[in-house]
């Protein structure tokens, strides 16, 4: 069964009348060229204008069959067969894909084997093929042949995002409503050892390949300090090799270098290195890292923004008068922090604190809880052990007298511990850092009345209100960017130059789509605002030890074929007959002009 996707196509046919009237012309004007002309006077005399009847030879039909294979080509002809099966393709495009193994790419060379594998399928079988960064089907409908499904992927390539491979495998069988015959995994990561899926394929490109990676950059604020204080950058880099490696960290900004420092990371340290630069400087900052074995490009730059007197404003809410008023007497030694009780009304982003464990903002770019008075334990003072790689636990006693003993409210949902307090032996967590993309949380296992005169607690407590400010202005790759504008059109200018045209109802306009490292910019009325989406994953960066995302059992194999048509385009095939008739008339014509005569034909016009 064939049908017609381009139907207008046909209207090439009107080349053959066109052709038709020159090879007529072309007759009727043709000239014989003899010695004499005396023998030929009564002929030329009853010569007629136009011939009753075309004479034609090979080139001829050569030529209207190439007008005829054109127009056909053109109208893109499609034959519909019974597919014999459909072959579920996932395709890994995280960022890890991005990385160089050898002359090129890894995800070029993982393509290459993967139109090796599809090229061997034969005849008769569809692709349907999913991206794994982020989850995408890259066509409706599957396609009929392997070379269109390289385009697809080749197009998509990879992203600056991390993928799951077990997500984009689910989601392409729901697509398909059937089990797939076959599913075909290209992924660098490794498949399950001793685990054998029946009907899943791998192709691993996989190595353990060296790495440095930048996985976090703070712009750290003037929180407490005067105008002669140097604001710095705090920039979090990994060795995700198994040796040694030098590191150059350098700051710029348009082109101009404001601080340069070299560190030596042992194999697999992750290590904060601060980065001193004027207090002048403000603006986009760029971050870069360079060493000497990297196998990822995308993991080596940030971009912060840098402030020098904007100050993220803070909302203190509870119901605990001497909880307001002790969170009051350590905000005011700070003279450039603009706070106030209860949460605010506009939708600007803010810090919250509080000691009520149920209050939950989605505008509070970080939050830091104080347990309540009356979860408050008694007992003697503890000593405070500190993960001095944090920034929170930054310019604190590595073991010094607390003055106060922690509650139990530390558990492994509030995130990660960074100060732990140490009595009779037994070390009990008392404040932990929680970071969930761009917000931040700070939980503290103790009441803030009863460690009012704790200079340890008010120095982790400025540090923490610090990591937070450090964070407004960023964001990673994949979550969206969110800012206040008013209502109307937004033009959206991504990395690659690309500008989207969106609407906004007015209020917080929201993009989900930065799916690219870089500066994005939002442009509306006239006023153009900028935010930063940067690529800090510790764990797509790692490319010795690649984390896995695949499990056992998310689609099954089909035991029966397929009995959904195929649809297979015959356009690429009447091109080249186009071409090999071409061809063929040009051989033709250049054995006439040799000499060669090619036997005329008569026809009917």
């Amino acid at each position: 069964m064939m049908s017609l996707l381009f139907p207008l196509g046909l209207l090439g046919l009107f080349s053959v009348p066109a052709l038709l009237w020159l090879w007529r012309l072309s007759k009727t004007h043709r000239q014989t060229k003899v010695a004499s002309l005396i023998p030929f006077e009564h002929l030329l005399a009853k010569q007629p204008r136009r011939r009753a009847r075309l004479i034609v030879n090979l080139l001829f039909w050569l030529q209207l069959a190439a007008c005829v294979a054109l127009a056909l080509a053109l109208a893109r002809p499609m034959f519909r067969h019974a597919a014999v099966k459909t072959i579920l393709v996932i395709v890994d495009t995280s960022a890890s894909m991005q990385a160089v193994g050898g002359a090129s790419r890894v995800f070029d060379q993982g393509l290459g084997k993967l139109r090796q594998r599809m090229d061997a399928q034969g005849p008769f079988t569809q692709w349907f093929v999913m991206a794994s960064a982020p989850v995408t089907a890259l066509t409706p409908t599957p396609v009929a042949t392997p070379g269109e499904a390289e385009r697809l992927i080749r197009s998509f390539g990879p992203q600056d995002l991390a993928g799951n491979l077990a997500a984009a495998a689910q989601i392409g069988q729901a697509l398909l409503g059937q089990a797939p015959a076959t599913t075909l995994i290209l992924s660098d990561e490794a498949p399950l050892s001793g685990l054998e899926e029946p009907g899943v394929e791998w192709i691993s490109v996989g190595r353990e390949l060296p790495n440095v990676a930048l996985v976090g950059v703070d712009a750290e604020p003037l929180l407490c300090g005067g105008v002669a204080a140097s604001s710095r950058l705090v920039a979090v880099v990994e060795n995700l090799s198994d040796a040694e490696q030098s590191v150059r960290l350098a700051v710029r900004q348009e082109g101009r270098q404001l601080s340069q420092q070299t560190v030596s990371l042992a194999a697999g340290v992750r290590s904060s290195v601060p980065l001193a630069i004027s207090n002048t400087a403000q603006g986009w900052i760029e971050v870069e890292i360079v060493s000497p074995k990297d196998a990822l490009a995308l993991d080596n730059r940030a971009t912060v923004f840098l402030r020098q007197s904007e100050a993220v404003p803070v909302a203190v809410v509870s119901e605990d008068a001497a909880f307001r008023t002790t969170i009051a007497l350590w905000l005011n030694a700070c003279e450039g922090l603009v706070w106030s009780v209860g949460v605010p009304e506009e939708a600007k982003p803010f810090i919250l604190i509080t000691d009520d464990s149920d209050i939950v903002d989605p505008r509070a770019i970080g939050t830091i809880r104080f347990a309540d008075a009356a979860s408050q334990e008694s007992g003697q003072p503890a000593y405070w052990l500190i993960e001095e790689e944090h920034a929170i636990g930054r310019y604190l006693a590595g073991v010094e007298p607390a003055g106060v003993r922690p509650s139990a409210s530390i558990t492994q949902e509030t995130g990660k511990p960074v100060v732990w307090a140490l009595t009779r032996g037994a070390r009990t967590p008392v404040v932990s850092a929680l970071e969930e993309g761009t917000r931040r949380t700070v939980t503290f296992a103790l009441s803030a009345p009863a460690a009012r005169d704790s200079s340890q607690v008010l120095v982790t407590f400025l540090n923490s209100l610090r990591w937070m400010i450090a964070s407004a202005g960023t964001s990673r790759t994949g979550e969206p960017l969110a800012l206040p504008l008013a209502s109307g059109a937004v033009n959206v200018t991504r990395p690659d130059g690309v500008t989207e045209r969106l609407p906004h109802a007015g209020g917080l306009f929201s993009y989900d789509g930065a799916a690219q490292a870089g500066l994005y910019r939002f442009a509306q009325a006239g006023q153009t605002h900028v935010l930063a989406a940067n690529f800090l994953d510790p764990l797509e960066s790692n490319l010795r030890q690649r984390a896995h995302t695949w499990r056992p059992g998310v689609v099954a194999a089909s035991t029966e074929k397929s009995a959904t048509t195929a649809q297979a385009p015959l356009a690429p095939m009447l091109l080249w007959v186009v071409v090999a008739l071409l061809l063929l008339e040009w051989w033709a014509y250049s054995r006439k002009a040799r000499g060669a005569p090619i036997p005329d034909r008569p026809g009917s016009i």
